[in-house]
């Protein structure tokens, strides 16, 4: 959590007080090669989608590139 500080005047003196802010760290998350991945990666995926119209287009191209990769990627790792 970061911590900053805020000023204002109280009775004609400057008074400082720190604040705190809550903060989404997505080093933290844990995304290994299980299910909560799959569903953390699934959930990222649908929010980009939505949220970033110009992505709808390219969306099944790109989906299609990656597991093209990825089949290379286990056949080669065989």
């Amino acid at each position: 959590m970061s911590v900053g500080k805020e000023s204002y005047i109280e009775a004609g003196v400057c008074m400082r007080k720190e604040i705190s802010r809550a903060e989404i760290d997505l080093a933290r998350i844990p995304a290994d090669s299980n299910v909560g991945g799959l569903i953390f990666a699934v959930a990222t995926l649908v929010i980009f989608v939505i949220g970033i119209p110009a992505i709808r287009s390219i969306f099944p191209i790109v989906i299609a590139a990656g597991c093209g990769v990825a089949l290379i990627l286990r056949l080669i790792h065989r």
